[in-house]
């Protein structure tokens, strides 16, 4: 016995040796993932006091390898309160259905539900949550500050972090949700002066290929573009003694984001939420915030309000929140001058490929746009030429980055 002892303790030290001899070679591992049971109705809209339309987007879950948007189309959709008010939606893109401009609206104080039927038959529903009283914005501030690097791949950095503040509450059980919503100008990289659209004009000095002349060559040049911030920014009183936030950050844009190069604008919305919709977003949040490792919080099914009124035992993600909402101040800062990266474009200046790229072009090319392009000089610094040449429509029409060309009426000079 005593024998059978010694035996196991000799064959554990050598096990352990052989463990920490060979604890350097560390073998990558990617664990096998079940992905045939992913196909879950994925269900993502909002309805507040602010007016419409209001969208609820549908789609079917991917793989988490992937984060492809699988919309599902031909459904019906409709919203309803509880005074007996509905409106159906219209699918206006594959997946993403919204309210009329002058339709359903939130009314405080009134309740809110979601109705989905598919085409397959099955029907999806929410629960009825109310429009709670919102809380206004007392302040939207920012401080220049230094973010620091949380990581060997990151810098430190310099920029605008923004605040904001709230009003006092009459209770401290309040649940806050706040979106973003960022303006920026940019511009192209070069001035349209020539385009072809199927016909040409006489030949002239500095156009050898019968090109009309842009009437406006800024037509196309500057562009603001709008957009909402996809972070998650939320906030709970809940358990604690104090009824309102006096500094809460919301973002940061460091000085060499080219969203700052000619001017930034932000318009905060803040909401008032429901207990069990902040739970929702705040393990959204924790879930997001955690990919990337084996270590740390796998991804997992987060349920919302959303069941099958058919089947109350399917899965099926995502949320139809009832949100009060307020505004705060617009503000705008600008960046201290900082030398931005320059965007990279496709330049042609090669005349034979410009024919044939006139030549052999179709109804669905045109307009065909072209410039003179400034190259720099390799033994002049800070002195440019400028030669004939077809550029990337990305570079020289400002909205093909999704941006338009009127300036809004909240813009500052």
């Amino acid at each position: 016995m005593q024998k059978n002892k010694l035996r196991n303790i000799h064959w554990f030290v050598i096990v352990g040796l052989f463990l920490m001899i060979n604890s350097s070679c560390v073998e990558e591992y990617t664990p096998e993932l079940n992905l045939d049971n992913n196909h879950f109705l994925v269900v993502d809209g909002k309805i507040s006091n602010f007016p419409g339309p209001y969208t609820i987007k549908l789609s079917y879950s991917s793989s988490i390898l992937d984060t492809l948007f699988i919309p599902v189309s031909s459904a019906t959709i409709s919203i309803s309160d509880d005074q007996g008010n509905t409106e159906i939606l219209k699918e206006e893109d594959l997946g993403v259905y919204k309210t009329s401009a002058n339709g359903i609206q939130g009314v405080i104080g009134r309740s809110y539900k979601v109705n989905i039927h598919l085409d397959n038959g099955k029907d999806y529903e929410s629960e009825f949550e109310q429009l709670l009283n919102p809380i206004d914005v007392e302040d939207v501030y920012y401080k220049e500050e230094w973010q620091y690097a949380q990581n060997e791949s990151e810098s430190d950095q310099e920029g605008f972090k923004f605040y904001v503040k709230t009003k006092v509450t009459n209770t401290s059980n309040v649940y806050f949700f706040w979106e973003v919503e960022e303006t920026y100008e940019y511009h192209s990289v070069a001035n349209i002066l020539y385009f072809y659209d199927g016909t040409i004009i006489s030949e002239g000095i500095s156009n050898n290929f019968g090109l009309k002349p842009m009437e406006n060559i800024y037509s196309l040049y500057h562009c603001w573009k709008t957009q909402t911030l996809a972070e998650n920014i939320i906030y709970s009183l809940e358990n604690t003694n104090i009824q309102d936030i006096h500094q809460l950050p919301l973002h940061f844009v460091p000085y060499g984001d080219k969203r700052l190069r000619f001017g930034y604008n932000i318009l905060l919305k803040q909401y008032v939420i429901s207990e069990k919709a902040y739970y929702f977003l705040n393990e959204l949040k924790k879930q997001n915030e955690n990919q990337g490792s084996l270590f740390t919080t796998q991804p997992f099914q987060i349920r919302g309000n959303i069941f099958n009124s058919q089947n109350p035992s399917e899965i099926v993600l995502g949320y139809f929140t009832v949100a009060s909402g307020s505004y705060g101040p617009r503000i705008q800062v600008k960046a201290p001058w900082r030398r931005y990266e320059e965007t990279i474009c496709y330049t042609d200046t090669s005349l034979s490929s410009i024919q044939n790229r006139i030549i052999n072009s179709k109804i669905e090319d045109w307009p065909i746009y072209f410039t003179d392009f400034p190259f720099e000089n390799p033994f002049v610094p800070n002195e440019f030429f400028y030669v004939f040449s077809y550029v990337a429509p990305t570079c020289l029409d400002c909205t093909k980055r999704g941006g338009y060309t009127h300036k809004p009426d909240f813009w500052q000079e």
